[in-house]
């Protein structure tokens, strides 16, 4: 899926003007990424452990930040499909005070993923804003974070806010960025003429228990993090009722998660 997934980056208009980095955390796969032959266009960073994803993004753009011409970034998941006009079209956007990110929509259909998230403090948790809308009916409502998934970052926001919080491993790191920005005042913005296709969760499918895990632990770790008393408490007492419900066949998984996240 990554070779695939580079080799589709390396067809996007504009690409003399375009730097690949992808990040293996996987030592095991070391092997794999020392036989591609993309020459100088793509760097390969094997980080020699999991980093999970925000630990991943920030190897990356750690690198690009030591790029003095470089203005700005994507980070991408490799599971997704999109435009060859992608990059032209985040360029043509004023950006340079607002993170944009695109409509992103379910794999190989025209139905929408999400365009952005909420955080919802009587859910304990967040919700993909029109999640299973049909694109034609698709009308942008508000929304508080940008998906992780995909984000075009002007540098002069990633110097100011930082790189992710590795804590998070997966999951909420991305609404924990974009919270960070909007209280430095800058913006964020759903593109609506730009549009990705996500197969979502490719990295997690096979292990449901795990995402679980990180979903409990890392809801506690955000509210405390953002939050100050009493409203980290609601937040943290709904997401743990609401997701002992979801969770009744993953306890074991749920409630390690809810004992770490307590305790970090």
């Amino acid at each position: 899926m990554t070779e695939n997934f580079a080799k589709s980056l390396l067809l996007l208009d504009g690409i003399e003007n375009i730097k690949i980095v992808v990040v293996n955390n996987s030592p095991d796969e070391n092997k794999y990424f020392a036989n591609w032959k993309f020459g100088e266009k793509v760097k390969v960073i094997n980080s020699g452990e999991n980093l999970g994803y925000a630990g991943g993004l920030n190897k990356g753009l750690d690198y690009a930040l030591k790029d003095r011409n470089m203005k700005y970034v994507l980070i991408t998941n490799n599971d997704i499909k999109f435009e060859r006009t992608l990059i032209k079209k985040f360029l043509r956007k004023d950006s340079k005070d607002t993170i944009l990110a695109p409509i992103i929509l379910k794999r190989d259909s025209q139905i929408v993923q999400n365009t952005g998230g909420k955080i919802s403090m009587f859910l304990g948790g967040t919700i993909n804003v029109n999640k299973d809308v049909p694109l034609p009916e698709l009308k942008i409502k508000k929304y508080d974070f940008l998906s992780g998934c995909m984000m075009f970052i002007p540098r002069n926001i990633l110097e100011d806010v930082g790189l992710f919080d590795a804590e998070y491993i997966a999951y909420y790191e991305d609404a924990d960025y974009c919270l960070r920005a909007k209280d430095l005042g800058y913006k964020l913005k759903i593109c609506e003429d730009i549009t990705i296709r996500h197969f979502h969760s490719a990295s997690t499918s096979k292990n449901i228990g795990f995402k679980r895990y990180l979903l409990a632990r890392n809801s506690i770790i955000f509210a405390k993090k953002n939050y100050k008393f009493p409203k980290s408490m609601i937040f943290i007492i709904m997401s743990i009722v609401r997701g002992f419900i979801q969770n009744l066949k993953y306890l074991d998984y749920y409630f390690k998660g809810v004992k770490e996240g307590l305790l970090c």
